[in-house]
């Protein structure tokens, strides 16, 4: 009977360490659940912000685009302005203003303006 009291005695002594031991993989177990979930919140954050970094790639590529544009635009809107002489003294009035008639004008002639 000693022996059956010794293991009696025993059990007595681990039984608060295994359900102690128990109590520490259930904590561990929901750990690890709110780790995952902090995981899987995070995952989602980066793919969010990836497609964020991919929006305001594609809207630089197209401000570039514009820009350049723009850029053109203004270039040929310089050398079309080039055409006209503007400042510098030697300004004309156009016809419809002179006193007199224009040059040409005995023979049915306006000025030019085709260019």
């Amino acid at each position: 009977m000693r022996t059956a009291e010794q293991t009696g005695a025993l059990l007595d002594e681990l039984v608060p360490d295994i359900l102690r031991t128990a109590e520490l993989v259930q904590e561990i177990a929901a750990s690890s659940a709110e780790q995952n979930a902090g995981a899987g919140q995070i995952n989602s954050a980066v793919q969010q912000l990836d497609r964020v970094i991919q929006q305001n790639a594609a809207a630089s590529e197209q401000l570039a685009a514009a820009s350049r544009e723009m850029s053109d635009q203004a270039a040929r809107l310089l050398d079309t302005a080039g055409f006209f002489k503007v400042g510098g003294g030697n300004e004309r009035t156009p016809p419809a203003m002179t006193d007199g008639p224009g040059p040409g004008a005995a023979e049915g002639q306006g000025e030019d303006r085709s260019s």
